[in-house]
């Protein structure tokens, strides 16, 4: 729960991100959190391609218009929590 708190109390989600497609909607929040400095610029390419290799390997999505996209990254020693809400719903391909 602490890491929630964190989350919100920071102010770590985006409303409205304007993405169509996971790849798209991973770059766009990687370069809200680098903006924001959650994030080191110098990692955002090693967490893009965690983030989509995980992806390859078991889509996140879980279905109810939620994903979970998420990867352990070495360098990364805790984890980050960052909301995101869609513009528009996107389908991930949620196991039915």
């Amino acid at each position: 729960m602490k890491l929630l708190r964190e989350t919100i109390k920071q102010g770590r989600f985006v409303l409205n991100l304007d993405a169509t497609r996971m790849d798209s909607i991973l770059e766009k929040s990687l370069t809200g959190m680098v903006e924001h400095g959650w994030i080191d610029p110098d990692h955002s390419d090693a967490i893009l391609q965690a983030l989509l290799a995980r992806e390859q390997e078991a889509p996140t999505a879980i279905g109810h218009a939620l994903a979970i996209p998420h990867a352990y990254i070495q360098g990364i020693d805790r984890p980050l929590v960052y909301f995101v809400r869609l513009a528009r719903p996107v389908n991930l391909e949620a196991p039915g």
